[in-house]
């Protein structure tokens, strides 16, 4: 049964059995994890005892509560209440790509900045090689434009360091120099070279060519930092971007500053577990609609797999798999998606 509280402006929903019923003794642990009544008719049905701790997760989340009116020998009715808004917040606009320019000569940066913001694109500057990488790897920009010629190191320089930095290697830069020399910018991971002056639409079309482009970066989440490493080196030569936390708190903090396409999350992790991350994942406005494959060390066990894909997760896998299998079926799974 629904109906709304107009008094408490909330909305309310009552769902009744006419099971064995719950103690009151019970009653106060019967939203933590893991707990199944003390009964024996209970004890014959199988279950992780994670669904209402799941549930309450949820509508807490939501502002709300549960809670439950039960008698032994006849039935219990657990009771939702959601907060009622007279009206709804509009959804956060996506967020626009980001830019960062690297140009020391500060009329050109103005320039190129402009020439970006006209296509409706946010930007950040910086005047220098140093303070371009620290810019670079705290805002993880969607592209970078670099000159060659900048004051304490230069452009090619910059480029081979910001390739070597796991969570930079990833983004797409454009060169803009008076040096002709695309070809040793190209070998050295540049997306394109283009040489100043800069032709106003050439240099629009090539930036909207790769934020297009842009792919969000993999996150692998697992303590066996030997695991992460190699998903890492084998993904990276997949083509994908790749980042990595070691612990579910790690995961969480990095989830919250930036999206990302997929994330691979081990089931048993120090500080949050795996399921706890799951719990708290759908909270996260960068996340809510990331997809995430569940691995684990131990063979998947039904009610598990079905509790995680309770919580969202799109796929349970083990690391008994050889890795190549692994690798595959993660692949495989990213391809649809960019499809879609």
């Amino acid at each position: 049964m629904a109906y709304s509280d107009a008094k408490s402006a909330e909305a309310v929903v009552e769902i009744t059995d006419s099971g064995i019923g719950i103690s009151r003794e019970e009653e106060q642990y019967l939203f933590q994890k893991f707990y199944r009544a003390e009964n024996p008719y209970t004890r014959q049905v199988a279950g992780t005892g994670l669904g209402l701790a799941i549930a309450k997760t949820i509508i807490d989340q939501h502002q709300g509560k549960i809670s439950v009116e039960s008698q032994p020998g006849h039935g219990s009715t657990f009771i939702v209440r959601l907060p009622l808004h007279k009206s709804l917040k509009p959804a956060d606009k996506a967020v626009e790509p980001l830019v960062l320019i690297i140009d020391d000569e500060k009329d050109i940066a103005r320039l190129i900045k402009s020439y970006i913001e006209r296509m409706g694109y946010r930007t950040a500057l910086a005047h220098s090689s140093q303070e371009g990488l620290r810019q670079a790897h705290q805002l993880l920009p969607d592209l970078i434009t670099l000159d060659v010629m900048l004051p304490d190191m230069d452009g090619f320089e910059t480029i081979a360091a910001l390739k070597r930095d796991s969570k930079t290697r990833g983004i797409p830069v454009i060169f803009l120099s008076i040096i002709q020399d695309r070809e040793r910018g190209l070998k050295l991971g540049a997306s394109a070279y283009l040489t100043k002056p800069i032709h106003e639409e050439v240099f629009q079309e090539t930036v909207r060519t790769f934020l297009h482009k842009t792919i969000k970066p993999i996150l692998v989440v697992d303590d066996d930092r030997d695991f992460c490493q190699l998903m890492e080196q084998r993904l990276v030569r997949e083509g994908f971007s790749v980042e990595t936390a070691h612990d579910g708190k790690e995961a969480l903090e990095k989830i919250r500053q930036r999206s990302y396409q997929l994330i691979l999350l081990d089931k048993n992790l120090p500080e949050k577990s795996g399921v706890e991350v799951l719990l708290n994942l759908r909270a996260e406005r960068l996340a809510r609609e990331t997809p995430v494959i569940v691995v684990s060390g131990s063979a998947p066990m039904e009610d598990l797999a079905h509790e995680i894909e309770v919580l969202g997760a799109k796929k349970y896998l083990s690391k008994g798999l050889d890795l190549q299998e692994l690798l595959a079926e993660i692949t495989r799974f990213v391809r649809r998606g960019e499809k879609r």
